[in-house]
């Protein structure tokens, strides 16, 4: 389980568009040789996607991972089953999307309070 180091970073899997936005807001971290985001594309294999969303949850220093809700939706069976506290796993809309509350954890079990 990762534990929240005490400078934690905010880390991104998403489009290239969403990634950059992140990175020009200065999140852009190199620890190591490990860099703190991975873009993803329509056609990236989902192995690898959930070989960045282990690395990027398995990261002491990450404390926030932003993820792009169609990205989160190609390996649902992984983040649904991603249930430590740190890093919190958000799920945002990519460019040309809007977020589906009903897909995302998060704000589904939030939707229930309503």
């Amino acid at each position: 389980m990762a534990t929240l180091s005490d400078n934690g970073i905010v880390a991104v899997i998403g489009d290239r568009e969403t990634v950059t936005g992140f990175l020009l807001t200065g999140i852009g971290q190199d620890m190591d040789g490990e860099q703190n985001y991975f873009i993803a594309s329509a056609t990236t294999p989902k192995e690898e996607l959930e070989a960045a969303f282990r690395r990027l949850t398995g990261r002491r220093d990450v404390s926030i991972l932003f993820i792009n809700q169609w990205v989160a939706s190609m390996m649902r069976e992984t983040v649904a089953a991603y249930t430590d506290i740190t890093p919190v796993v958000m799920e945002v809309p990519g460019k040309n999307e809007k977020i589906d509350p009903s897909l995302d954890p998060i704000l589904s079990k939030f939707m229930r309070f309503k």
